[in-house]
This record gives C-alpha cells, sequence and structure tokens, in this order.
C-alpha cells in the first residue's frame, strides 16, 4: 500500500440527532464495560479544531469534518482497563463528503504512532490497517469481500469480536469477515477513526459499546 503523509488530530467522529433511535445491546452473557451513547457533554472524548479537521460535541454527538482529502482524525476516550476477550460495537454515520472516505474503530492505541484500525467505507468494503510510525500498512485479508448495502443509507452498524486471536467482523449485524490477530496487539486503548476520501468527509459515531466476551455465548 502507498504511505501517504496524513493528516493526525487526536479526534473522536461523532453523530447527528436521530441517531440515538438504535442502541445496540450486548452480546448474550457479555458484561458492559463501556457505553457512552452522547447524550451527555461528557468530555470523555476530545475535541479538536485546525484548518483540516474540526470535531465537536453537537446535538447529543460528537461530530467531525474532514476538509483535506487523505487527511485523516481520530479519539480515543478516558478509559483504562485491562481487555482480553471484548466486543466493541458503534453506529457510523457517513453524513456527507465523498464516497471513498472511511471511518470505524481504533485498537490497541499505543500512541499517535502505533495503533490498529478496523473501517468501512459508505458502500460496506472494510480493511483491516496498521498505523506505524507514521505509515498505513493495509493488512486486510485477501478474502475479505464487502457487504452488499446501500452507499445512499447514512447509518451503518460496525461492530468487532475479539476472541482470542480471531477478530470477527460484523457489519450490519452481519457477520462479514474474520482477521487472525496477535492476542496482546489489539488489548490496548481503543478508539474511533475517519479520513477523508479524495474530497471531504463528515461523519459520525453514536451508541458505542464495548462488552466482555469472557464467558459470553457467541451471537
Amino acid at each position: 500500500m502507498r504511505l501517504v503523509a496524513l493528516l493526525v488530530v487526536g479526534v473522536m467522529v461523532l453523530a447527528v440527532g436521530g441517531v440515538h433511535a438504535q442502541t445496540g445491546t450486548p452480546p448474550p452473557g457479555g458484561i458492559l464495560l463501556f457505553e457512552d451513547d452522547f447524550a451527555t457533554y461528557s468530555r470523555r472524548w476530545e475535541e479538536k479544531r485546525s484548518p483540516k479537521a474540526a470535531v465537536r460535541y453537537q446535538d447529543d454527538t460528537l461530530n467531525a469534518r474532514i476538509v483535506s482529502p487523505g487527511a485523516f482524525a481520530w479519539s480515543v476516550p478516558d478509559f483504562d482497563a485491562p481487555l482480553v476477550d471484548y466486543s466493541f460495537q458503534v453506529e457510523v454515520v457517513f453524513l456527507d463528503g465523498s464516497t471513498d472516505s472511511w471511518a470505524g474503530i481504533v485498537l490497541g492505541y499505543t500512541d499517535q504512532d502505533r495503533f490498529f484500525a478496523l473501517v468501512v467505507d459508505p458502500a460496506g468494503a472494510w480493511r483491516w490497517l496498521q498505523h506505524d510510525a507514521g505509515e498505513w500498512l493495509d493488512l486486510t485479508p485477501e478474502d475479505a469481500e464487502p457487504v452488499e448495502r446501500d452507499p445512499g443509507e447514512p447509518l451503518l452498524r460496525l461492530r468487532v469480536d475479539i476472541r482470542g486471536d480471531q477478530l470477527t467482523v460484523w457489519i450490519d449485524d452481519l457477520e462479514s469477515g474474520l482477521v487472525m490477530v496477535e492476542p496482546e496487539s489489539v488489548r490496548g486503548t481503543f478508539g474511533l477513526i475517519a479520513q477523508a476520501g479524495h474530497g471531504y468527509v463528515e461523519v459520525a459515531f453514536d451508541n458505542v459499546m464495548v462488552t466482555s466476551l469472557t464467558g459470553a455465548r457467541d451471537s
């Protein structure tokens, strides 16, 4: 994958009013570890503003607008607890912008130069990426297939279940792929991320839930 110099903004990306209508539920038997529907201005996620990206709480959500092509922005919350087997789910809303943009989940966040990301575009194509020393490495399995969905539908439900060395991808409640991982590499801090494609993008996330899968049944 060609490496591109990208804007790094410590940021979170979240939704317009009306997204709260659909709230996820933990997998059967799972213990809820973290939840945020952004109904209150908790300041758990950092707001940022720069010439290329702005992120702010708005209408009970945290909204991000990235105006520079290729720039990306992320945020991690003030949550610090050991994660072993767990599920992370979020509602992603593509509000406006270029259709080759993407948004998704940060996993194993060590610092701004080292983390993984499971991302999806409005059409349902997903990628597994590693950000290492300012470079993006595309680790998407060769057999990864997009989920058939209407790219005009702004709300997309994204979930990952991590059990041992297996990361299962769910898009719109459909099992969509499997990634083999080093368990220790995805047990660190989590977060959310978005990147503009060839134009700008405005993305929103809502209804974040992190659930322990220790002792939980498969859903």
